[in-house]
């Protein structure tokens, strides 16, 4: 016969040492956790500007061109400037030409990167007399909110956003404040992980 009368159980001690112990790796875990999903788009934005400059400039370097303050211009009279840089940048699938059905958009971006971001508004050949070009980029694709930074509100983190693409190859976010739009989103972006100034 079984001797049903002992029961073993944790004392009370037993259970307030157990509780402290997950209560401080929960004090310790959960707040990286949040920092780590809050920044990924500030970090993925930072990633894609970088990405973008780096195109510019294995396109500039394959046709020799150094510090030329005219070279996206002038290159998009010969060739196809958006199939340059998708090149560049191991663009998934076709990119997308302007005689392509429907317009760019969010949901009909010029092409897709290797890393998962939609990209448009990457002209094929230079607007005439434009200094620069802005171009968006969805950070994360199709994964994410897809709340553009014009969009958002003030607790919202918006995934698709924008840069400047300047006539002589240079990647750029405007200062906050300046005449041609909000770039307070982005800028906050690039100051909080400190990869710009």
């Amino acid at each position: 016969m079984f001797d049903f009368s002992i029961k073993k159980a944790m004392s009370l001690t037993e259970v307030m040492v157990s509780t402290a112990v997950v209560g401080t790796l929960a004090v310790i875990v959960v707040p990286l956790m949040l920092k780590t999903t809050t920044n990924q788009e500030k970090y993925l934005y930072t990633k894609a500007i970088n990405s973008f400059q780096n195109a510019i400039s294995a396109v500039m370097s394959d046709y020799e061109a150094v510090n030329s303050s005219n070279f996206l211009p002038e290159l998009s009279q010969n060739e196809d400037l958006r199939t340059q840089i998708a090149s560049k940048m191991n663009a998934v699938g076709a990119v997308r030409s302007d005689s392509d059905s429907g317009t760019s958009s969010s949901t009909n971006p010029d092409f897709y990167s290797n890393d998962g971001m939609s990209w448009w508004n990457v002209p094929e050949v230079w607007p005439e007399g434009e200094n620069y070009v802005d171009i968006n980029v969805d950070v994360n694709g199709s994964r994410g909110k897809n709340i553009s930074s014009d969009e958002a509100t003030s607790t919202d983190k918006p995934d698709q956003l924008k840069m400047r693409m300047m006539k002589d190859g240079r990647v750029v976010v405007p200062e906050v404040g300046s005449t041609d739009g909000d770039w307070s989103v982005e800028m906050e972006y690039l100051m909080s992980r400190g990869s710009m100034k």
